[in-house]
């Protein structure tokens, strides 16, 4: 059984004044609001990226499927700031889709491309957001509650990706042994996805 809890924000986040949180709430809406375009520049650079070969095959449904509820977890943590509640449920989305993804014949490279792709959907909204607000130190704690939850959304659905196809995930010191390199690789690339070793 995998915990689905997200454990970089143990805790909930400290929000140092009522302007923060109102920030991060007008941030939240401002994302709402722009959900659409997110999701069209989101799908337009995956389709552009030749090494995610396998979007090619999935429906307009099934290349979206989870990125609309990860975009409304983004927005519920900005508004509650790492509430144990909602990291729960954001790692559940995120481990779900990193499944599913593995399902459709993603290799991870691809997985980690299009999550890639969708944080440069949302980044140039971040400066456009940044333009129009003032509070310097609200906008760094609303950025970098973002940040930290793609990051953890992507690191999740890594996990659930490399769980679902039967290999276990490394701990770091294996890593920085070679331990893992050793015996299997962690992933092998796709026969034509560009990567080379």
């Amino acid at each position: 059984m995998i915990n689905y809890q997200l454990t970089r924000s143990d805790k909930p986040l400290e929000i140092s004044s009522p302007q923060d949180r109102q920030i991060g709430a007008r941030l939240a809406c401002f994302l709402s609001d722009s959900r659409a375009r997110i999701i069209s520049e989101w799908t337009a650079a995956v389709h552009r990226d030749r090494h995610i070969i396998s979007s090619e095959a999935l429906t307009h449904a099934q290349l979206t499927d989870h990125v609309p509820q990860l975009m409304d977890d983004l927005n519920d943590t900005l508004c509650h700031a790492f509430s144990e509640d909602i990291n729960e449920h954001s790692a559940w989305t995120a481990a779900t889709h990193g499944h599913i993804r593995w399902q459709e014949g993603y290799d991870l490279s691809e997985l980690l491309r299009e999550m890639g792709d969708l944080r440069l959907a949302i980044l140039p909204l971040l400066h456009e957001f940044h333009g129009r607000n003032a509070n310097a130190s609200g906008i760094l704690l609303a950025m970098t509650v973002v940040h930290g939850f793609l990051d953890d959304s992507i690191r999740t659905s890594v996990e659930q990706f490399i769980a679902a196809s039967g290999r276990s995930v490394p701990e770091p010191n294996q890593i920085k042994t070679g331990k893992v390199l050793a015996g299997k690789p962690i992933f092998v690339p796709r026969q034509g996805s560009g990567y080379t070793p």
